[in-house]
């Protein structure tokens, strides 16, 4: 819902984002520019930061599955690190993967550098389109059921039998709330 609106918004902007880009000075082009690029250096030193992000996953789920009683092996954990660094390319904008913010950020300053010639609006307007395309909100949610089943589908014999008797438990526990107070 949020991505369609913003899709939206960006939208009814173009038309006024185009007018008020051939109006702009150099000093203002070059303002835009540099913002831009503080940026991606930002994205860059962020990038520098995902190990940690795949170890807080790591530890996220490993948390949850010795709630579940269950003891992770190194395949297992394996599959969340790749997970983790899956579902990063899934929350990247706007092409996910293969979306260069410093490449579309030069080419941004280069159309407004040009903001005087024949063809400006369109070229504009085509650069800034690139954050339309609408991605599909489940597929996070997808990859996560999918890789929780492969999880729980790889299970070992001891591992299964402390996620099964911890499950019966929370099975009595509803049973005797419903029971008592429902």
């Amino acid at each position: 819902m949020a991505e369609q609106r913003f899709i939206a918004s960006n939208n009814f902007f173009h038309p006024y984002i185009i007018d008020f880009s051939i109006e702009m000075t150099d000093e203002q082009v070059s303002q835009i520019d540099q913002h831009f690029k503080d940026i991606v250096n930002k994205r860059k030193e962020a990038e520098k930061e995902r190990k940690k992000e795949e170890n807080s996953t790591l530890e996220t789920f490993i948390r949850i599955f010795k709630f579940l009683k269950i003891d992770l092996n190194e395949e297992q954990k394996n599959k969340i690190i790749d997970f983790s660094i899956k579902a990063e390319e899934i929350d990247k904008d706007p092409d996910f993967s293969d979306f260069d913010q410093a490449k579309w950020t030069k080419e941004l300053n280069l159309i407004l550098v040009d903001r005087k010639l024949t063809g400006f609006e369109s070229r504009l307007d085509k650069h800034l389109k690139v954050f339309n395309e609408p991605r599909d909100e489940s597929e996070l949610n997808k990859r996560l059921n999918i890789l929780i089943a492969e999880i729980i589908s790889s299970l070992d014999e001891k591992q299964r039998k402390n996620y099964k008797q911890r499950i019966d438990f929370f099975i009595r526990s509803l049973d005797g709330i419903i029971e008592n107070y429902i």
